[in-house]
């Protein structure tokens, strides 16, 4: 009896050190960070909400957009249907609206494969304005915007349209590249 009563800890003790070690194979889980492919995203999100704030605090753009996708391959985001609401201090609203965008260099180049309809909300003392364009690109950096497809904008008093064109935000110019036409209604007295 002596005999036992020293045996049966010592096996309990090696049944329970053999019973911890099996759960703790069984427990292991197989490595979650999967290797995705260059091509494929390894980050989807459902109705992305992004939200940039300015040195004030106050928030500067409102990007939405119903599905993001961020691929490996040259840190690239894919949007579709983004749109953007930027709201820049002592400037006027800003909408942006299109199918598909896509953003790269960390959101400092972003391109606009399809159609892409812009409104500006009045300045003060100004007209809104709405433009129509497609495959346009923007240069966050530098604050420009480019396109060689066909372009329109449309305000009250004007209507100019062409095929490519380049806008410097910075310098409020616009150049259109080819077959401009402009008409131009003045207020009348």
């Amino acid at each position: 009896m002596l005999g036992t009563t020293r045996i049966l800890p010592v096996a309990l003790l090696i049944m329970l050190g053999g019973l911890v070690w099996v759960l703790n194979d069984a427990a292991n889980l197989p490595a979650l960070a999967r290797q995705a492919k260059p091509y494929e995203a390894d980050l989807i999100a459902s109705r992305a909400v992004s939200v940039r704030f300015g040195v004030d605090g106050q928030p500067l753009a409102r990007l939405t957009a119903d599905r993001m996708r961020h691929l490996p391959e040259g840190d690239t985001i894919w949007l579709d249907q983004p749109h953007l609401r930027y709201t820049a201090p002592g400037q006027p609203e800003l909408i942006v609206v299109s199918p598909q965008a896509r953003s790269e260099q960390k959101g400092s180049r972003i391109w606009f494969p399809g159609t892409v309809a812009l409104q500006r909300a009045a300045p003060p003392g100004g007209e809104s304005l709405t433009v129509n364009g497609s495959a346009v690109w923007l240069d966050t950096n530098k604050d420009f915007a480019w396109s060689a497809d066909p372009v329109r904008a449309d305000s009250k008093s004007y209507h100019v349209s062409g095929v490519g064109f380049e806008a410097d935000m910075k310098q409020q110019t616009l150049f259109l590249k080819s077959n401009v036409v402009g008409v131009y209604e003045a207020k009348r007295r």
